[in-house]
């Protein structure tokens, strides 16, 4: 479906409404799955709310677009969620630059970026 929507509206809500860590801050990863493994594609941290930061408009449209150009596969979403909320936060802040260099490691590119 060229320049159509790829993600579902409804299905988010029932998957935020789902799983509670969703709600806590940390680091989420989007991937394209395909026969041989998953590709990396986005990489971010969020401060408060993993899932309003992951499905932000400006995420979904993106990924939208990524979606259109390919022939198939689908989105997954991988997350590392802060399970204390409290206290230091610096080893949080620090995990995205170091999923961003195992991507590119394992992919051989560079195209992936952190948030």
């Amino acid at each position: 479906m060229a320049g159509g929507t790829y993600i579902d509206q409804d299905k988010l809500d029932q998957v935020a409404a789902q799983s509670p860590d969703l709600a806590k801050p940390g680091c989420y990863v989007f991937a394209c799955a395909s026969p041989r493994g998953s590709l990396p594609v986005y990489v971010g941290q969020a401060s408060r709310n993993i899932f309003r930061e992951a499905f932000n408009p400006r995420n979904i449209n993106n990924l939208n677009t990524y979606l259109s150009y390919r022939k198939r596969g689908r989105i997954e979403l991988y997350v590392i969620h802060q399970s204390a909320v409290r206290g230091d936060t610096g080893e949080l802040s620090r995990i995205p630059r170091r999923l961003v260099g195992l991507s590119q490691a394992a992919s051989g590119a560079g195209s992936s970026r952190a948030a």
